[in-house]
């Protein structure tokens, strides 16, 4: 493509009558290709920018539209799904917990169980009713204990789990 400064460079010959006629018409040859393909160029890119133009206001015009749907129509359909999530989650939350706490029951009795027959001397014989009787409630309670610890650990997780539901309830009677 020619440039400016190659137009205002240009030097011809000078002949018999003025300026050398082949050369000028080359010359003006070379202008008027370069011309052309700037003017063919810059229609294209008009047509271009008129398109991009038009893409963006049309894609501003959908994004209007959604955040208009998303702050008053679509609320209902995003809180229904909401719910659905909520509720999942609090059913896996309770899931776990009780998982949690099975193992922790599960745990508590083999160790229960295996501290009985390593703690079994045969003085136990010997020991008066009484204490027998003690022996089994004192086993209990340390049979309850993990249980009771695993329930604690697994009532954030329960408290966690109804908050989202109590927050989309109450922004959903707003």
């Amino acid at each position: 493509m020619i440039q400016p400064i190659d137009i205002k460079t240009t030097s011809f010959k000078k002949g018999l009558f003025g300026y050398n006629k082949i050369d000028v018409d080359s010359f003006k040859d070379s202008v008027y290709k370069a011309y052309d393909e700037a003017v063919s160029e810059n229609n294209r890119l008009s047509e271009e920018n008129e398109k991009l133009k038009k893409t963006i206001e049309d894609s501003r015009l959908k994004i209007f539209d959604l955040e208009k749907k998303a702050n008053a129509g679509g609320s209902g359909e995003a809180s229904a799904a909401d719910q659905a999530k909520a509720q999942k989650i609090i059913e896996e939350a309770q899931k776990s917990a009780a998982d949690i706490i099975a193992r922790a029951k599960a745990e508590s009795e083999r160790i229960v169980k295996g501290e009985a027959a390593a703690d079994v001397k045969p003085e136990v014989k010997a020991e008066p009713k009484a204490e027998k009787k003690a022996e089994p409630a004192k086993e209990a309670e340390k049979k309850a204990e993990p249980a009771k610890e695993a329930e604690k650990k697994a009532e954030p997780a329960k408290a966690a789990a109804k908050k989202p539901a109590a927050k989309k309830a109450a922004t959903k009677k707003k």
